[in-house]
């Protein structure tokens, strides 16, 4: 088997050939970072509904249409007749207890605090 002829190299050319792959590996990162946050950005633009709907406002007209006739099928709408008086009467009768409870807390406290001063 023959042997080639050996080669030396001084350590001087072998560190500067080393540095010189280096800034170019380091290079071709930052590279690759800057691409990478680019498509990052682009991926998340394309992906925002508020994005896509401000740029397609038709697109949500058709769901919210879409949305609602869906619901309005699977809800049907029954015709009811009034409610009954009773019920009124029950509803009613609860709404003004609880509003002459907070008026009269708010009495006393007035009157509490004119007491004390």
């Amino acid at each position: 088997m023959a042997a080639g002829p050996v080669r030396h190299v001084s350590r001087d050319a072998r560190d500067d050939s080393l540095a010189h792959l280096r800034q170019g590996v380091s290079g071709r990162f930052r590279s690759l970072a800057a691409s990478a946050g680019a498509l990052r950005a682009e991926v998340r633009s394309a992906a925002d509904w508020r994005g896509q709907m401000r740029r397609h406002p038709f697109w949500l007209v058709g769901i919210v249409a879409g949305a609602a006739l869906l619901a309005a099928r699977l809800v049907p709408l029954a015709r009811r007749g009034p409610l009954p008086q009773g019920l009124v009467g029950l509803v009613a009768g609860a709404a003004v207890r609880h509003l002459g409870r907070k008026l009269g807390r708010r009495l006393d406290r007035e009157l509490q605090s004119r007491r004390t001063s």
